[in-house]
C-alpha cells in the first residue's frame, strides 16, 4: 500500500489536481476516507498506466533494474531539477564562504565556547572556593561549615555553568539560523 496525496497522484499522471477529483467522482480513481489515494489499488494503477503516457516519464531509482519505477510528469521533473540546482547553488555559496573564512561550522564554535566556559568555570570555582575558605577561616568557622559552604558553592557553580553552556549553544544556533535566513 502506497498512499499519496491527490496532488502527487496528479503529478504522476501528468494532469491537474482538479481533473483527479472529476475522475474520482466518476469512479475511475479510488480515494480512501483519509482523502489519500493508494497507488497500488488496481484501478488506480491502471489509471496511472493509461494517463502517464501523456507526459510522465519513468525513472528507475538506484541502479538496481529490479527496483520499482517511479513516474514523474514533465512539470515535476522541471521542478525537481530546479530544486536540485537551487541546492547546488546554496552549497557552492557555503563552500566559498568557508574558503573565504566567513563560514565556520557550528560544531567547532560550540566546542570552542564550551572549552572556554569549562576553563573559566574551573578557575572561578577554585578562586571562589579559596575566597570562601579564607573568609570563613577569618570568621572562625568550623571545618565542617567550610566544607559545607565550599560544596554548595561547587554545586551551584556547576549548575550555573551547565545552564550557560546550554544557553550559549542555543544562542549560537539561533544566531546562525538568523544569519542564514538573512543571506538567503
Amino acid at each position: 500500500m502506497e498512499c499519496i496525496t491527490v496532488r502527487k497522484f496528479a503529478e504522476i499522471c501528468g494532469i491537474q489536481s482538479k481533473q483527479i477529483y472529476v475522475y474520482i467522482g466518476r469512479g475511475k480513481i479510488l480515494q480512501r476516507q483519509d482523502k489519500r489515494i493508494d497507488k497500488t489499488e488496481p484501478i488506480n494503477e491502471e489509471f496511472i498506466l493509461k494517463h502517464r503516457k501523456h507526459g510522465a516519464k519513468p525513472i528507475i531509482e538506484g541502479n538496481n533494474p529490479k527496483s520499482e519505477k517511479t513516474y514523474y510528469s514533465e512539470n515535476e521533473l522541471r521542478r525537481l531539477k530546479g530544486e536540485k540546482l537551487e541546492e547546488d547553488i546554496k552549497l557552492a555559496k557555503f563552500r566559498n564562504e568557508k574558503i573565504e573564512g566567513r563560514l565556520i561550522p557550528t560544531d567547532i564554535i560550540q566546542r570552542a565556547i564550551q572549552e572556554v566556559i569549562q576553563r573559566y568555570k574551573m578557575t572561578f570555582v577554585q578562586q571562589s572556593e579559596q575566597l570562601l575558605r579564607d573568609t570563613l577561616n577569618e570568621m572562625s568557622a568550623s571545618n565542617e561549615m567550610i566544607t559545607k559552604v565550599c560544596s554548595t558553592n561547587i554545586q551551584l557553580s556547576n549548575e550555573a555553568f551547565t545552564r550557560a553552556i546550554a544557553e550559549t549553544k542555543l544562542a549560537i544556533k539561533n544566531s546562525i539560523s538568523e544569519s542564514l535566513s538573512l543571506n538567503a
